[in-house]
């Protein structure tokens, strides 16, 4: 595999279902084979997790549930995120993107990213 896209936590009520698809459908034009994206399914709406499961059944998107509650634990949990991301994608693709769901990679060129520079 090639590349894949980790997505910090999901909760509450600031992404709506259009969000997922157009972070979905952007990340498979650039050339995602695999979406990591954490979300906390006792805070986000149905239509949401709706949407959610549509692309699981696709193959595209690899969900994990994940709660932090209180504040003893920096940014929702951010940093244990990314970390079993990392883990999980770094042996099996070539190279693993870290975003929030409101933000895109965009290449001038409009082509797949191959490698982004170092």
């Amino acid at each position: 595999m090639e590349h894949a896209i980790c997505s910090s936590l999901v909760f509450g009520k600031k992404y709506k279902r259009e969000h997922l698809i157009e972070f979905v459908e952007m990340n498979k034009l650039m050339g995602a084979q695999i979406i990591s994206l954490y979300v906390d399914y006792s805070s986000v709406d149905k239509q949401f997790i709706e949407a959610v499961r549509f692309y699981q059944r696709q193959g595209i998107l690899d969900t994990v549930g994940f709660h932090a509650s209180g504040k003893r634990i920096w940014y929702h949990g951010q940093l244990a995120m990314v970390m079993d991301c990392l883990v999980r994608h770094s042996a099996v693709t070539r190279c693993v993107a870290f975003r929030h769901l409101d933000e895109f990679i965009v290449v001038p060129n409009g082509k797949k990213v191959d490698v982004l520079p170092e």
